[in-house]
């Protein structure tokens, strides 16, 4: 059973929870969590840890002065590597819409340009109607 009052790290930790969701823990989630904060605490280990205050007149000042080995690389390239990711999903969906987008252009243009050219060659597929005078009565645009 870990002794939250032993480790101030875990007390402060435990006392930022709020008081009903304190109090809604069993004993066994407190001792886990407890455990985990001090698992976590004890990877953080340095060659060099030194820790004081500085006692000024009004304030105290805390100096903190740590060596040890950079072990946080790999932790670095992980989040670089998701935000790759993510970055390259982004430009892929960025790369479909364009395409997308161009696609229906391309279409659109080609569907005018058969157009022209059946008006150009005199085809007639209504008598009666064209394409600018229905588009005149779907619109109202007058002309």
């Amino acid at each position: 059973m870990a002794d939250i009052e032993s480790d101030p790290f875990a007390q402060n930790v435990i006392n930022a929870i709020p008081r009903d969701i304190q109090n809604s823990l069993t004993q066994k989630q407190m001792d886990a969590i407890v455990q985990a904060l001090g698992i976590t605490r004890s990877q953080k280990r340095h060659m060099v840890d030194w820790r004081f205050l500085l006692r000024g007149p009004f304030r105290r000042y805390y100096v903190v002065l740590l060596i040890g080995e950079d072990r946080r690389r790999a932790v670095r390239q992980a989040v670089a590597s998701q935000q790759a990711r993510a970055g390259f999903r982004v430009r892929l969906a960025l790369a479909v819409a364009a395409l997308a987008l161009l696609l229906l252009f391309a279409v659109v243009g080609l569907a005018f340009s058969i157009y022209l050219l059946k008006s150009a060659l005199g085809i007639d597929l209504y008598s009666e109607e064209h394409l600018f005078d229905v588009l005149k009565r779907m619109t109202g645009f007058p002309g």
